[in-house]
């Protein structure tokens, strides 16, 4: 049973454009790139500002204070302006510093992870954040 991009690729090369493969990358195309991403995990420091923006949200209540108070509009806000700070700190590193960065990156995140299972992170956050 072909896949509709296959599907969709015998058709260009059979019909339209007969001396070309097709530009819909083949199934082993697919297969090699997922082969290439094995192991490929999410920068830690970009899934540390999300998590930070998880966070954060949930504490807002118990603070009585909104997201201007950190200047940002929302949570989206927050973890996109982080990741875009990351992002631009990251562009003047060299690869030895990246890999300390996102060393301390996961240090954070276990540090947030803790403190949440802990029931501590807003105390946390509320040090780092507003203090």
């Amino acid at each position: 049973m072909y896949q509709n991009g296959q599907i969709a690729q015998s058709v260009e090369h059979g019909i339209e454009n007969p001396g070309v493969g097709g530009s819909i990358p083949s199934l082993a195309t697919f297969f090699v790139v997922i082969a290439m991403c094995v192991g490929c995990s999410a920068d830690p420091c970009a899934v540390l500002c999300k998590e930070t923006a998880v966070a954060l949200d949930t504490c807002m209540d118990e603070w009585s204070i909104t997201w201007e108070h950190l200047d940002a509009a929302g949570a989206r806000d927050f973890r996109d302006r982080c990741t875009n700070r990351w992002g631009g700190v990251r562009s003047k590193l060299v690869a030895r510093e990246i890999e300390d960065a996102r060393d301390q990156c996961d240090e954070g995140r276990d540090a947030l992870k803790s403190a949440v299972s802990d029931q501590e992170s807003c105390d946390l956050l509320r040090v780092l954040y507003l203090e």
